[in-house]
């Protein structure tokens, strides 16, 4: 995983994703979306290879355990976290024994920098670049500098998901779509049924808005996905 800087949310969209990887290294076996939830560390959708469709994802070697789809939050508001966004996020034993192999001095917590080597050995390759730093941050709720154990799903899902949403979170150029790095309420509700949103889109908007300004960014949506999709009920004692 290279992870990129903060990125810039002056410009209002991109075209085609700088940072996709069209060497002969990334060559992808793109299949529909199935009921089973694969990893693999290499794989990863490109808009050039799915066309904007954010229901396919790589085929990968590992078949992860059951997973719980459906999350209920506030004003009845429900998530059926459709399967395209969890493709390359890696099985609960591989996180968690990759977390200890790094967590030398047995805390139960890694720095950012040692957080990065996780990443780095579980997504080796994907097509839309999380930012490191964010992917922390998002995990790091205590927002004290550093990662707790059960705290690395938020982690590996917020790059997961922000290498699979990039194909969901568009708006259209005439007939031409594009990928957007914010949107208003009103472009929101377009897409938030994407996401697994069920019912009012402005429900949805403002659990990811969380009340700041008039717009949500696509580093909101993801970190507001990897904080509130997790299914493996991690605590201290995991």
């Amino acid at each position: 995983l290279e992870c990129s800087d903060d990125h810039a949310s002056a410009s209002r969209y991109t075209e085609e994703d700088p940072s996709t990887d069209s060497s002969p290294g990334l060559s992808l076996d793109v299949k529909s979306v199935s009921s089973r939830h694969t990893y693999h560390p290499d794989s990863g959708a490109t808009s050039r290879s799915v066309h904007h469709d954010p229901k396919s994802f790589a085929s990968a070697p590992f078949q992860c355990s059951k997973r719980r789809t459906s999350f209920k939050y506030t004003n009845n508001e429900v998530v059926d976290l459709p399967d395209f966004m969890i493709a390359n996020v890696p099985p609960k034993a591989l996180a968690l024994k990759t977390f200890d192999e790094h967590d030398h001095d047995k805390t139960k917590t890694l720095s950012f920098g040692a957080l990065g080597k996780v990443g780095k050995k579980l997504y080796h390759r994907l097509a839309h670049k999380a930012s490191l730093k964010k992917a922390c941050q998002a995990a790091d709720e205590s927002d004290n500098g550093v990662v707790k154990r059960e705290e690395i799903e938020v982690f590996l899902r917020y790059i997961a998901y922000y290498n699979n949403a990039w194909d969901g979170f568009i708006l259209y150029d005439g007939k031409t779509p594009y990928h957007c790095n914010n949107m208003d309420r009103s472009e929101f509700r377009s897409v938030a049924g994407t996401f697994g949103f069920k019912g009012n889109a402005d429900d949805a908007f403002d659990l990811v808005h969380g009340g700041r300004g008039d717009m949500i960014t696509y580093d909101d949506l993801c970190m507001w996905m990897a904080r509130n999709t997790c299914e493996w009920e991690l605590d201290y004692w995991c």
